[in-house]
Order: structure tokens, then C-alpha cells, then sequence
């Protein structure tokens, strides 16, 4: 479906990740953890266009959409558009696209972040706490600094949920950092996966931490159809968190 977005707010959510905060058109719904396709008219547009797709950050249940991005001095045109939205503004937009949704029932589940891929575990943690669901979550977040996106909202969520397990590892952690540092790797996710088997496993982020964590899980024994995975490709060097996997399982060496 198309739908409008009517700009209200921005917010500086770390060194470079922004959210921005819409006022969506009646009748806009969408399942935790799918993604829009915005359209931005502006002048000049570089060679990557007027279209950027954004995973939701917000619940379903939440008033206003939210999305987040990472911005660099590098940024699109797009993104020094969206930077400079006046209340009021409209976007038009389309969707909600995107199988990487949670699995019904309440088995254990482990979600693995890379970076901005963080984004639809904040909805879907929203939309399981809105729902007083607390079942079993294990956050695995990595940051490449220690002004974590979206910190102060988890762990708020942590203090009054003991069944959610948040953990995050900084690879650039500076003199100031006193966590976890590095990558999440083999010995990270052995420590903190779930005993019990049937748990399920969602990863999302960059495109070679996706396809790492994805073949060390099924080394370990995981099961590839517990695991479900998207991708933001090259957003390290690029501006959009772009999903290009939509499949809900890693069946095979697959080229979705």
C-alpha cells in the first residue's frame, strides 16, 4: 500500500545514527521488525536516487513511526534531505515489506545486531514488551562505539524484563569503554546461546556478519530454519540500511 508520512521530530541517537519521527496517514500497519520504501524529491539527487528502503524501528503499537539511519560527512543527498525535513513535511512512502518478523509461539530467541541493524529488534522488543510478552530474549548487540544507538531504551527494558538479556560488545571502544570489546565471534555466541534446544535465531546487520554468525550457528548444530536473517549490505561505506534478504530461513548456499 502507499501511504503518507508527515514529518514531526528528529533525534540524535548516537555519534552517527539519527532517528526521525512521522506522523503516518490513517489506517498505516505494519508487523515488528518489516520495512518502508520512502520517496524524497529533492534537487541535485546523487545516482542513488529519490527511494531509500528503512527498516521500522518503532512497535506497531507506537503513535508515530520512527526510522534510523546511520549519517557521515559522506552522506547522500537523500539523507542531507531528510536532515533538513521542517515539521510538517510529507514524505510519500509504500509497504510494509519483509518476512523478518517474529516466529509465532514463545520459544527462546536469540537476536544478533550489527550496527544499525539493531533497528527492527527495538520494534520487535517494543512490541513484545507493549504486549506483556517476556518471554526469553538474548540481545547480542555490536556497536562500533560505545555511544551505543538506542542504550538507554533497552536497558530500561531490561530492568523490568529478567528474562531479556542484553549484551553489547564495542570494537572501538576507546579508554572510556569498561564492556565487552570486538566483534561478536564463535566464543560469544557459544556463551550465551540457549541450553534448551527449539530456541530461535535472528540476525541482522552488515552483509558479512550476516553471513558469518549465519554458518557458525549451523556449526554449532543450530538448525538453518531457526534461523532467520536479513542483511543491510555495504552500510559501513554507504548511507541506506537497505534489506535485501527477505527469506525468513537460510536454506543452502541460496542467492536470495
Amino acid at each position: 500500500m502507499t501511504f503518507q508520512l508527515h514529518f514531526v521530530d528528529a533525534r540524535q541517537e548516537s555519534e552517527d545514527v539519527h532517528s526521525f519521527y512521522f506522523e503516518p496517514s490513517a489506517g498505516f500497519t505494519f508487523t515488528a521488525g518489516q520495512y518502508v520504501v520512502c520517496t524524497l524529491p529533492h534537487g541535485a539527487a546523487d545516482d542513488r536516487g529519490i527511494e531509500r528502503a528503512f527498516t521500522l524501528a518503532s512497535a506497531p503499537s507506537d503513535r508515530l513511526v520512527q526510522i534510523a539511519t546511520r549519517l557521515s560527512p559522506e552522506s547522500s543527498t537523500f539523507k542531507s534531505a531528510l536532515m533538513s525535513l521542517a515539521p510538517g513535511a510529507v514524505l510519500q512512502a509504500s509497504g510494509p515489506y519483509g518476512n523478518f518478523v517474529l516466529e509465532p509461539g514463545s520459544a527462546p530467541a536469540v537476536f544478533i545486531a550489527g550496527g544499525i541493524g539493531i533497528t527492527p529488534f527495538r520494534s520487535m522488543l517494543g512490541d513484545l514488551a507493549a504486549a506483556r510478552d517476556r518471554r526469553e530474549v538474548t540481545l547480542l548487540y555490536s556497536s562500533s562505539t560505545p555511544h551505543i544507538a538506542f542504550r538507554a531504551f533497552l536497558d530500561n527494558l531490561a530492568a523490568s524484563w529478567p528474562e531479556l538479556h542484553v549484551v553489547y560488545t564495542v570494537t572501538r571502544p576507546g579508554s572510556g569503554w569498561h564492556g565487552l570489546t570486538g566483534r561478536i565471534d564463535s566464543d560469544l555466541l557459544q556463551e550465551y546461546m540457549p541450553a534448551q534446544d527449539g530456541a530461535k535465531y535472528y540476525v541482522c546487520g552488515p552483509t558479512g556478519l550476516v553471513d558469518g554468525i549465519r554458518w557458525t550457528l549451523t556449526e554449532f548444530g543450530v538448525d538453518a530454519r531457526d534461523i532467520v536473517h536479513e542483511s543491510f549490505p555495504g552500510y559501513e561505506h554507504h548511507d541506506a540500511a537497505e534489506p535485501i534478504i527477505e527469506s525468513r530461513t537460510f536454506l543452502g548456499n541460496d542467492a536470495t
